[in-house]
C-alpha cells in the first residue's frame, strides 16, 4: 500500500500494453490518489464515531479487496475500480496509522513514531518496486 505510487509506475508499460489502454493511463493512479484524498476526513470522523480496533481492520479489509480485483482485473476498467477501492481502504489506514500511534504513545515519544512512519514509507518506495 505504502509503495503503492511507485510500483505502479514501473507496471503501467506491461498494464497499457495487456489491455491496449492507453487513453486509461492517467487514471490508474489517480483513482487511488483520488479516493485517498477524498476520504480522509471521512475515516477522521469513523475514528471518533467507532472502535479505532475495528475502523482500522475494516479499512485494511477494503484495502485488500481492491487490491484483489485490480488484480484479478480482466480489462482496464476493472483495474480502475479496483484501484479506487484500494484507495478508499488506503485512506482509513494511513487516518488509522497516525491515529493509533496519537492513541498508544506518549506525548514525548509521538515524534520519534511519526518518523519511523514516514521514513517507513520513504523505504518502502525506494525498495517496494525491485
Amino acid at each position: 500500500m505504502i509503495q503503492d505510487g511507485s510500483i505502479l509506475a514501473t507496471a503501467i508499460p506491461a498494464i497499457t500494453k495487456e489491455f491496449n489502454s492507453f487513453g486509461d493511463v492517467a487514471w490508474y493512479g489517480s483513482s487511488y490518489l483520488f479516493a485517498v484524498s477524498a476520504l480522509q476526513l471521512l475515516y477522521g470522523k469513523l475514528y471518533t464515531m467507532y472502535s479505532v480496533k475495528w475502523t482500522f481492520l475494516v479499512a485494511v479489509f477494503i484495502l485488500e479487496i481492491g487490491s484483489l480485483v485490480a488484480g484479478v482485473a480482466p480489462n482496464s476498467n476493472t483495474i480502475i475500480v479496483g484501484r479506487t477501492i484500494s484507495g478508499a481502504g488506503a485512506s482509513g489506514v494511513y487516518v488509522g496509522c497516525i491515529l493509533i500511534v496519537a492513541h498508544t504513545v506518549s506525548l514525548r515519544q509521538r515524534p520519534i513514531c511519526v518518523g519511523i512512519l514516514a521514513s517507513t514509507h520513504g523505504l518502502a518506495s525506494v525498495v517496494g518496486p525491485m
